[in-house]
């Protein structure tokens, strides 16, 4: 692996596999300034198998998806 090669996390890898509209479904509850946790709670029962720390992690930028 190259100096600078960004791994995508977890959640990364969920959204990836989304369709277009629940992609814009997402980033329209988060602009729209909406709970973490509720955003969280919804996403699991969609499919997504993660923690809220990781979660929330990927959401501000603090995990594997952020390129040092």
């Amino acid at each position: 692996m190259s100096a600078g090669t960004v791994i995508a996390c977890k959640i990364a890898g969920w959204v990836d596999q989304l369709d277009d509209d629940d992609r814009a479904e997402l980033h329209k509850f988060l602009t729209d300034g909406g709970s973490m946790a509720a955003l969280f709670e919804r996403c699991k029962t969609v499919g997504l198998v993660a923690g809220l720390t990781t979660f929330k992690d990927h959401l501000k930028e603090r995990c594997a998806c952020v390129a040092e």
